[in-house]
């Protein structure tokens, strides 16, 4: 060994006395004691191997606990030289791990030592620098203490190795040869040892070799260092194993300075530590993608590389922990510089095993960037769908894992960042469609510049995804304004895919987000949106809308993941003073504001859905147009939904008159209408349903005017609302110009205005539709009409008609009114002739009223005052349900009415009811003719009150054109009094049954009484039933039954008549009368109550039956006859029997039994031709008459009960009587004269003769009298 000892070290501190020598020392020194021991036994062992043996069994047990074997042969001693040679000793673990050969020790002897080990040499050796190694020098370890201790120098021998082959064990790559050492520890002249030594790495043609150098130090450690200049570096420089393939086609060159410092303590730890610096230079790289072409190598490669190694505890050569290393970069290609960093095991910012980072500045946007980075697919990709250009700042770093399979370089993690500041343009074409027509048709190619940003390519192969493309906070400008990007594409890359990840379940993710403000609407800006042709949706984006002017905000956003059949993308179009005519109206809009968004789904079950809302302005719109739209498309089923609402538009402008008027402009005139109205108009079509779209119109803030032609006046103040709803059975929808031909019309208006009358504004109210095939139906509706005012009355008669010829003119055009009407008219119009149409019938009308009528009728006569109500009007027929009114200011309600106008016959109906009718002639002059009137009230004396419930009502027009009334139902009278030759009240009478006719001018009734409670002069009538008839001029009643003072009232049948007639009168001249009635047990008393006032005197009853005939204007001409009985009575209170009872001496003590009496009524007197007065004492038996002055000739006979039981002789004995005793009765019924004639008169007392006072005169007789 010539190399020569370093520099001389100043010493350390010197040791302590007796310090404890390390492990490997005291190994040297019981190798030395062994070899004397074998010296002083070789003389008596024989060879036989034992002594290999031992040596064996000392060495190992120095191991301790180690895994390994020890292996000692050939041991051989030379006495002369004082040294022992051992042919082979190793170290056997998995492997042998080390081993020398021709190891030679030499011995020595001092009186201070003995005999010590002086040098061991070795001519070869072997180290296999492995895991099981490492842990047999931790084991030989055992517990040595960590710290530090002072080592006695002097006692280290002499050591050198010739050649030492090195490997070392890798977990990935096997066995790697380093080279080969050799090496010496030498003492220098103060005995300090030292190290020197060589090592010629493990390279093609032995090219190089590293110096070593080194000392040991008091406290045990090996202090060294290695060296190396101007290494030549190239592929030989790799070991020779497959996992270096691919650096080795790098071709990689260079030269290198290589310097490592390091420091062992061999008694403390198994590894020792290095810090180790190298320097590259003038180094080339050949990039294997770029084989092909001219520049294709990275040159004036430098590099300048650290790295440490500290051991732990648990000491391993690959523990990553214990290894940190770093290198800075830098290379050129062709013009571009670039730099680069290196970081390694503990150096690096994550757990990786080794990290690379590469750094170029300028970084033109050319194909010469493509080739650098290796013309990979999304390198290509991202160039051809950004289009860039100008220069960036790019990075590139690689992560090596620590379990990285270096068989596998594209499982590399690793990553590109492409740095825009300014210097970059793009213009994003978008990728290829991948519908095989390689047309990339979903970008958008707007040029932008002034690119800032990030570009990122990653590839990490842990993820589940592991290329991924991102675009990170790009932003630059078009020619108006700032765009900003983001978006990222995530994928397994074909060269990573498992088989069931190729082809179409290629797992990948992709989005991208563009951001667009002030993009000015130019030809370029038409040319980007035709980039988005491919998307579902965008087919014809620019014609669909053509904008022109103004600007736009953009919005784009894209998107597809594993799975998805297409890209799924999002459009959002900020609209700003843009003229578009969008094509579903057909309609320009200037100065247009709004949005524009499209939806698009990507996956085999999606669609895609464009929104629309717009804003903009119109000719003839005051307030501009807006459309607002949503189409939806998908697989299954699309729809199409549209709506355009206007604002201010002119009835007479071009959007109704060019547009939506064309189809019939005759109606636009027809209806007169002037103003501004907003508009709707809605349009859905569905693939699975019916096309329809509607159009509403409803007025603006400023209401309309209408002077329809064909009515007289106008209309004011209108507003409301029109829709028109049109549907197309065919699926497809309309097309062309016939759209509106062949399409279902279902319409509907709404609107109110104000007719401006003379006094007065009335509201109108219009509401119309129609259905296909179905009538349509119109209702107008008005308040307040005033019937005073003329313009009513014309329009009233131009809706009614006139009257058809030969028919009865209009009820309401002869009754004069005033007032006014609510009213709403419904029309009812036919289908328009067709295949639809259904219903041929003719318009039909319906026409509702509520009335508020100040009077029916001329005003010094009306008929009806204060008529409200509500009815209907149905083809010819009105139609009541409930009317309220005042006859002659008593409350009227009249019900269930029926009015027909210009019918022939009858043209009312209707039930009426009154609680209170006062008879009178203001009540009744509307319901009986004026004689009969003035019979009733005048000569009958009738008043009192009549109640109507429900009564039938009909009015008719006559022959004579005036009008006839029937009144049928039931009738309450109450209070009423009535002169029928004797004042009768009636208190109340229910539910007559009255059925009553003004025909012609005459008045024909019968009634049904029934239950009557009233008085006949004064007399209680009650529970009576009677019916009465009148047929003018005769009043009858007949069928009388009823309850009379304590007995009954009843009509009798008059002679030759099958009817019970009771009374009968004719009320005019010369008022010819008929009575025929009876009485049956009627009380005296309350008969002649009034008349003969006595509680006591006048008893009994009376039965009585009278017939009479006459005329009440003759009443000497009144001819009749009855009869009449009175039993068990006392006539005391009549002045003709107090006078006679007087005569007779009986005064008030006479009772009759029965008197029984037969008159007749002839020229003027009463004819009683029979009268008996029975008592139990005697009886009067005669006649007399009676004539109408009250004036009395009445001769009786005085009868005796005895004789009248004499048998035949009573007729002799009466004969005889009559000529001793005679009454006769004279005077009138107001001063009866009673004369006693005959022989015994001399015995009866006659009356007192005192002073009569003249009786007052009969009371002025009616002008029936």
């Amino acid at each position: 060994m010539d190399a020569q000892p370093p520099p001389q070290v100043t010493p350390g501190p010197p040791a302590e006395p007796r310090a404890r020598r390390p492990l490997w020392l005291r190994t040297l020194i019981g190798l030395g004691w062994t070899a004397w021991i074998l010296m002083g036994s070789a003389l008596w062992l024989p060879s036989n191997g034992r002594l290999e043996r031992f040596v064996e069994r000392t060495l190992q047990s120095q191991l301790g606990a180690a895994d390994g074997n020890v292996e000692v042969s050939a041991i051989t001693l030379d006495w002369t030289a004082r040294s022992m040679t051992i042919g082979r000793v190793a170290y056997v673990a998995q492997r042998e791990e080390f081993a020398l050969q021709d190891l030679e020790l030499r011995l020595g002897w001092s009186l201070t030592r003995g005999p010590f080990l002086e040098q061991a040499v070795a001519l070869h050796g072997y180290m296999r620098v492995s895991e099981p190694l490492i842990r047999g020098i931790q084991a030989t370890l055992g517990d040595a203490p960590t710290a530090p201790t002072p080592l006695d120098l002097t006692l280290i021998p002499a050591l050198a190795i010739e050649d030492l082959k090195l490997e070392i064990e890798t977990p990935e790559w096997g066995d790697m040869p380093l080279g080969v050492v050799r090496a010496s520890l030498r003492k220098d002249s103060s005995g300090r040892p030292y190290l020197v030594g060589r090592m010629a790495p493990a390279l093609e043609g032995d090219q190089g070799e590293l110096l070593l150098e080194g000392s040991m130090e008091t406290d045990g450690r090996l202090v060294f260092r290695s060296t190396a200049r101007d290494l030549p570096l190239g592929s030989g420089f790799l070991p020779e194993l497959p996992a270096f393939d691919w650096v080795r086609a790098l071709y990689p060159q260079g030269r290198a300075d290589l310097d490592a410092d390091g420091h062992w303590a061999f008694g403390r730890e198994a590894l020792p530590h290095l810090d180790i610096r190298a320097v590259l230079r003038d180094g080339e790289v050949r990039l294997p993608w770029l084989a092909n072409r001219p520049a294709h190598t990275l040159v004036d490669l430098g590099a300048v590389c650290s790295a440490s190694f500290a051991p732990d505890r648990e000491p391993s050569l690959w523990n990553r922990d214990a290894w940190r290393g770093r290198a800075d970069l830098s290379a050129r290609w062709k013009d571009t510089q670039i730099d680069g960093q290196v970081r390694f095991a503990g150096a690096s910012t994550t757990d990786a095993l080794a990290e690379l980072f590469a750094h170029v500045e300028d970084a033109h946007l050319d194909e010469d960037l493509v080739e650098l980075l290796g013309s990979a697919e999304w390198v290509e990709d991202l160039w051809e769908s950004l289009a860039l250009g100008g220069k960036l700042e790019a990075y590139v770093g690689l992560r090596t894992p620590t379990d990285w399979d270096p068989t596998r370089p594209e499982t590399l993690e690793r990553a590109v960042a492409l740095v825009a500041d300014g210097n970059a343009s793009c213009a994003y074409v978008g990728g290829l469609n991948e519908d095989g027509s390689g047309e990339r048709n979903y970008g958008f190619p707007l040029a932008i510049t002034g690119v800032e940003g990030l570009v990122t390519h990653l590839v990490g192969p842990h993820l589940a995804l592991p290329e991924r493309l991102s675009l990170v906070g790009l932003k630059g400008r078009h020619s108006s304004g700032p765009v900003r990007a983001n978006g990222s594409s995530h994928l397994v890359p074909l060269r990573m895919a498992t088989a069931s990840q190729e082809g179409e379940h290629q797992p990948r993710q992709f989005d991208l987000s563009i951001h667009a403000s002030d993009l000015a609407v130019d030809d370029d800006l038409r040319a980007a949106l035709g980039g988005l042709s491919g998307l579902d949706g965008c087919e014809r984006l620019a014609e669909e809308f053509q904008p022109d002017g103004g600007r736009f905000d953009l919005k784009l956003e894209l998107l597809k993941q594993t799975g998805q059949e297409k890209l799924s993308a999002g459009i959002l179009v900020d609209v700003q003073e843009v003229d578009l005519t969008p094509e579903v109206i057909g309609i320009g809009l200037q100065a247009t504001q709004g949005s524009l968004a499209i939806l698009i789904d990507g996956r085999s079950d999606g669609g895609s859905v464009v929104s629309v809302d717009l804003h903009g302005d119109l000719a003839g719109c005051e307030d501009g147009v807006r459309v607002l739209g949503r189409s939806q498309n998908a697989p299954e089923n699309s729809m199409v939904w549209w709506k355009v609402a206007a604002s201010g538009v002119d009835l007479n402008g071009p959007l109704l008159r060019e547009s939506l008027g064309r189809q019939s402009p005759d109606d636009l005139d027809a209806l007169g209408l002037v103003g501004h109205v907003d508009l709707e108009l809605h349009s859905v079509q569905a693939s699975d349903s019916q096309t329809r779209a509607w159009l509403e119109i409803h007025s603006g803030e400023e209401p309309l005017r209408a002077e329809p032609p064909d009515l007289h006046g106008v209309v004011e103040a209108v507003a409301g609302r029109a829709s028109l709803d049109l549907r197309w059975p065919a699926v497809g929808g309309p097309a062309g110009s016939d759209a509106l031909a062949s399409a279902q019309v279902a319409w509907r208006v709404a609107a109110f205005g104000q007719v401006p009358l003379t006094s007065s504004r009335v509201p109108l109210y219009v509401s119309a539709g129609g259905r296909p095939a179905l009538p349509a139906q119109v209702v107008v509706s008005g308040a307040g009409l005033d019937l005073e005012a003329s313009q009513v009355r014309e329009n009233l008669a131009l809706f009614m008609g006139p009257s058809p010829e030969g028919t009865a003119p209009s009820a309401l055009a002869e009754l004069e009114q005033a007032g006014t009407l609510d009213f709403s008219a419904r029309l009812a119009l036919p289908p328009p002739s067709g295949p639809e149409a259904t219903d041929p019938s003719a318009p039909t009308l319906q026409l509702s009223v509520s009335t508020h009528l100040k009077r029916i009728g001329p005003p010094d006569a009306p008929i009806l005052e204060r008529v409200e109500g509500g009815g209907e009007y149905k083809g010819e027929v009105w139609t009541f349900d409930y009317l309220t009114a005042e006859l002659a200011g008593s409350p009227v309600e009249l019900s269930k009415v029926l009015l027909k106008p210009g019918s022939v016959g009858t043209w009312l109906k209707a039930q009426l009811s009154a609680q209170s009718l006062p008879i009178d002639e203001q009540h009744l002059q509307h319901f009986l003719d004026a004689q009969t009137l003035e019979s009733l009230l005048g000569e009958l004396g009738c008043s009192g009150e009549i109640q109507l419930d429900n009564t039938q009502l009909e009015l008719t027009h006559q022959d004579d054109a005036t009008i006839g009334m029937h009144l049928k139902g039931p009738v309450t009278l109450r209070d009423v009094t009535v002169r029928l030759g004797l004042p009768v009240v009636l208190h109340r009478a229910e539910d007559i049954a009255l059925d009553l006719f003004y025909e012609n001018g005459r008045v024909r009734a019968a009634a049904q009484v029934r239950d009557l409670d009233g008085e006949v002069a004064g007399r209680k009538l009650n529970e009576t039933d009677l019916q009465v008839t009148y047929i003018e001029p005769r009043l009858t009643i007949e069928a009388l039954d009823g309850r009379f003072e304590g007995g009954r009232l009843r009509s009798i049948a008059l002679p030759g008549s099958a009817r019970s007639g009771f009374f009968s009168l004719d009320l005019a001249e010369p008022y010819a009368f008929s009575l025929a009635g009876e009485m049956k047990d009627v009380e005296v008393s309350e008969l002649l109550r009034g008349v003969f006032n006595s509680d006591f005197a006048n008893r009994g009853k009376i039965n009585a039956d009278i017939q009479l005939r006459g005329r009440l204007s003759n009443l000497n001409g009144i001819r009749g006859a009855g009869r009449f009985r009175l039993t068990d009575s006392g006539l005391w209170a009549i002045p003709v029997f107090q006078v006679l009872f007087s005569q007779l001496g009986f005064e008030s003590a006479a009772i009759f039994s029965r008197f029984d009496a037969r008159f007749t009524v002839n020229q003027g007197k009463i004819d009683m031709n029979h009268i008996r007065l029975k008592s139990d004492l005697l009886s009067l038996v005669g006649k007399g008459t009676l004539d109408m002055k009250g004036n009395l000739d009445h001769s009786l006979e005085v009868n005796y009960s005895l004789l009248d039981r004499l048998g035949p002789i009573t007729r002799v004995l009466y004969f005889i009587q009559s000529s001793l005793l005679r009454i006769n009765v004279l005077g009138n019924l107001d001063r009866p004269e009673v004369a006693v004639k005959g022989l015994f008169s001399q015995f009866f007392s006659p009356a007192a003769e005192g002073q009569k006072l003249p009786l007052p005169p009969y009371s002025k007789r009616p002008r029936r009298f």
